[in-house]
């Protein structure tokens, strides 16, 4: 049996949960806070970068690329290990995203 996933089925799980702010001691990053880590990231890099995608970039990629590739990483899997306590989830109920953990092999695409 086949499923597809659909808008019709997200739409049924579709869950509001109230964003309670960030943890104390952290805030929330800024728009040039966001453009000096790609600065820094991008620092010294004499060549294109390629972005793996493994989840949710590989439907909505949300940045402008000038090519698309399938592509596999060896050495890393995708495993639901990454904790959210704001938007998917909450402190008390954390929500679990795809995250890449060690070893095995993922396939995906590169933008």
């Amino acid at each position: 049996m086949t499923i597809a996933l659909t808008e019709d089925l997200l739409a049924k799980i579709d869950r509001k949960i109230e964003d309670a702010g960030p943890a104390p001691g952290l805030r929330n990053l800024e728009d040039r806070d966001y453009a000096d880590i790609r600065k820094q990231l991008l620092a010294g890099r004499p060549r294109d970068v390629w972005v793996f995608a493994y989840g949710s970039l590989l439907w909505n990629p949300c940045f402008e690329f000038v090519e698309e590739r399938p592509a596999t990483v060896h050495g890393w899997h995708r495993r639901f290990s990454l904790w959210l306590t704001r938007w998917r989830g909450t402190r008390e109920r954390p929500g679990l995203m795809l995250a890449l953990d060690r070893g095995g092999s993922c396939r995906g695409v590169v933008y």
